[in-house]
């Protein structure tokens, strides 16, 4: 039996429709398989018993039947529910039957025998249908991942990459026109560009995983930085407590000679200087348990203890929270910089209320202090009042977008005397 030109098309195709069908089920599933040995074998077979079906018997009902049970099978191949793993396949067998069916359309076949065997053999048309499919593919997947933040890539990628496949479609669609092509040289031209896609987004796919690696690296280095933070915190706080101890019997040597002469005024103002004292030293304002917050406020707070504010933390959360660690650091460094400038603006009674709580899947944080009383607003937004606007400008900015990553929102309000911010994320 001879090949035709569509029928090593169709074969190049299908190897296509592997790739596609990897991406997708990557996208839905994410990247942890069961057995990569077995997740190779599995789709090995599926091309192979996509190509002799095509040859024995190439009926729609029946290429319908072995689509359902291979996707299925290959599905099985991946961590995940149930019920995902149905509506993927669902999706996946709408997507296909819906773009055959236009491509047919307009290949001017679009009649469709399904207990027949179907005679569609043009070589545009299966070109064309597994093009648009993969550029659909491409889209679910490039906005899946955006709303899971699975990848870091520079947004602009989103749109340029999908335009990869509707550039490969044009390139074709041109080179058919060409007087003088071969039916050859058109089956070349698209098992060539069959491969340079799969190339492409292959490289494409490598360098998002290495980006991704390198953000894994990053967010492990900022942790172990906090944690390094609270401990040297903490340890301070004890070698203190032990440098009291160690002194406490000179201490009430002291105000017990004072007492003794009768000098209680002089007792008094000592024991007051030496609480003030010990109240300045590695004053721990969160002890939550969660390092990471601890951490923060507990550092960025450091500064003030030498300025007279009345600090209120009140946190109930649990230990780890299911937020990146840049993003609640975002957010927390953002508000806490904005309340230490205000305070250390403010010359009257200082404040600082901090309060977080995390309950029915919602992160609650509030940050009240008192501030000088003058707000700068600019086209209806509030904007900093630091002297490098440019570098400075973004804090707010940064605090909703963080916010609106997890749909959540941020929200100011201030009066003569307090200022409060306050971000809610659905988590």
């Amino acid at each position: 039996m001879s090949l035709s030109n569509y029928d090593i098309v169709y074969a190049c195709s299908e190897l296509f429709s592997i790739y596609i069908i990897y991406y997708f089920f990557q996208s839905l599933f994410g990247t942890q398989i069961r057995n990569k040995v077995i997740t190779i074998s599995v789709y090995a077979l599926y091309f192979v018993l996509t190509i002799g079906i095509h040859f024995v018997a190439n009926i729609p009902f029946l290429n319908l039947i072995f689509t359902i049970i291979s996707l299925f099978s290959i599905s099985l191949c991946y961590n995940t529910t149930f019920p995902k793993r149905l509506l993927a396949i669902l999706e996946y067998i709408v997507l296909g039957f819906a773009v055959e069916l236009i491509v047919s359309v307009v290949t001017k076949n679009a009649y469709i025998e399904p207990l027949q065997r179907y005679e569609y053999e043009n070589e545009i048309g299966i070109f064309l249908s597994r093009m648009v499919i993969f550029w659909i593919v491409l889209l679910l997947g490039y906005f899946s991942h955006h709303r899971n933040e699975q990848k870091i890539l520079p947004i602009w990628t989103m749109f340029v990459s999908p335009c990869i496949p509707i550039l490969t479609i044009g390139i074709e669609l041109l080179f058919t026109t060409v007087s003088g092509v071969t039916a050859q040289s058109v089956t070349v031209s698209m098992i060539l560009l069959f491969i340079i896609n799969i190339v492409v987004f292959f490289l494409y796919e490598s360098l998002s995983i290495a980006y991704a690696r390198a953000a894994k690296a990053t967010v492990a280095e900022q942790e172990k930085n906090y944690y390094q933070n609270q401990c040297q915190l903490m340890q301070n706080a004890v070698e203190d407590t032990r440098r009291f101890h160690h002194d406490i019997s000179n201490h009430f040597s002291i105000v017990e000679a004072f007492l003794e002469g009768r000098k209680t005024n002089e007792a008094s103002q000592y024991l007051q200087e030496l609480i003030q004292k010990e109240e300045k030293k590695s004053v721990l304002y969160s002890t939550s348990g969660n390092i990471v917050v601890d951490s923060i406020i507990n550092y960025k707070l450091r500064s003030i203890s030498d300025w007279n504010v009345a600090v209120t933390v009140d946190i109930v959360i649990p230990t780890e929270l299911p937020i990146e660690i840049v993003d609640l650091s975002t957010i927390l460094t953002n508000l806490l910089d904005n309340a230490v400038q205000a305070l250390q603006k403010t010359d009257g009674k200082r404040e600082l209320k901090i309060a977080m709580t995390y309950r029915k899947g919602m992160l609650f944080i509030a940050v009240k202090n008192t501030y000088p009383g003058k707000v700068h607003y600019e086209n209806g937004e509030i904007v900093t009042t630091k002297e490098d606007t440019e570098s400075h400008g973004y804090g707010l900015k940064n605090v909703e977008s963080a916010a609106e990553k997890y749909d959540g929102i941020c929200q100011l309000h201030h009066n003569d005397v307090y200022f409060d911010a306050e971000v809610a994320l659905y988590l």
